[in-house]
């Protein structure tokens, strides 16, 4: 077998072993008064009520306005994701990866977003500028501009790692922003898996997947050599298909893991070899999800990954 494959194959090992991280729930600490004096979200009619009077450039001019009742019920699988992406100007899910964007996104989208996040999208709803003296600038003057949203950031913002794994027993969001803070690659997946596990939701997972295995990287040539000029890694491609596969299971229409099948030709050249890591993916999709069956019966009561394993 080819060292390319000897390699991803170990990469889907340690995915799988990673995910046995999730069994572990985080030390239990008197840390729980911290999460009951949290404010309560922004509901998803109030965050889409501050948005209503912007102007949507792709919204056609004739569509009704929904109202917060038909927003509070939407489907996410109604919303059309590929073109919200697509009307992007740098082709990323902007919206996913909670970046600045110019567009004003419609409230039946934001609605259908928070369906699927555990934290609110939190849109831009004004940029204040102003004019600072600054005597390494040609001009002598630097103009600053700050966002300003349309609710107060989370509280968890500014909690350190160590704070959030403790609240991230129990509580998703906690998980969430442990997700993003922590150092280690795998402490950032298990948290976000875990985040899913015990809010049913799968957004942090599609989040995590499309933040951290963006592009397919490296090629290896026929003497299993690094090939200059890019291509594919194999770390990437079956670390986002795993999480992919988990989103979609999970019922996020944004998740396509097929759609990153065309990569494993790129370091899996046989049929067989292709075969491996496809078994490897799914094998290793089946162990994460067993993790957060575990994790979201025993902490929430619920049942929802272990029937999506069983169906």
């Amino acid at each position: 077998m080819k060292e390319t494959l000897k390699y991803a194959l170990a990469v889907g090992i340690t995915a799988a072993a990673m995910f046995a991280y999730m069994h572990e729930a985080p030390p239990r600490q008197a840390a729980h008064e911290l999460a009951q004096n949290t404010p309560a979200p922004t509901t998803a009619a109030a965050l889409t009520g501050s948005t209503e009077q912007e102007t949507d450039p792709h919204q056609a001019p004739h569509q009704r306005e929904l109202s917060p009742a038909e927003l509070a019920d939407i489907d996410p699988a109604s919303i059309d994701w590929e073109a919200v992406i697509n009307q992007m100007p740098i082709g990323l899910d902007q919206l996913l990866l909670r970046m600045h964007s110019d567009e004003h996104y419609p409230p039946e989208v934001i609605a259908a977003f928070n369906k699927l996040h555990v934290i609110e999208f939190n849109p831009v709803v004004q940029v204040v500028c102003h004019d600072k003296l600054n005597e390494n600038f040609v001009d002598g003057v630097v103009t600053i501009c700050h966002d300003i949203k349309g609710h107060p950031d989370h509280p968890y913002e500014n909690f350190d790692y160590e704070d959030l794994l403790e609240l991230a027993e129990t509580d998703p969001a906690a998980a969430v922003f442990a997700s993003r803070k922590a150092e280690k690659i795998e402490d950032r997946m298990g948290m976000a898996l875990r985040a899913a596990a015990l809010s049913g939701k799968p957004g942090p997972i599609l989040a995590t997947a499309a933040k951290e295995f963006t592009t397919p990287g490296i090629t290896y040539d026929e003497d299993n050599k690094i090939a200059s000029g890019g291509g594919t890694i194999p770390s990437t491609v079956i670390n986002r298909m795993i999480l992919e596969s988990i989103a979609q299971r999970m019922g996020d229409p944004r998740a396509k893991p097929k759609a990153w099948t065309k990569y494993i030709g790129d370091f899996a050249k046989t049929d067989e070899e292709k075969s491996q890591v496809l078994e490897l993916i799914d094998k290793a999709t089946r162990h994460a999800m067993e993790g957060m069956a575990l994790i979201q019966q025993e902490v929430t009561g619920s049942t929802q990954v272990r029937e999506l394993l069983d169906a």
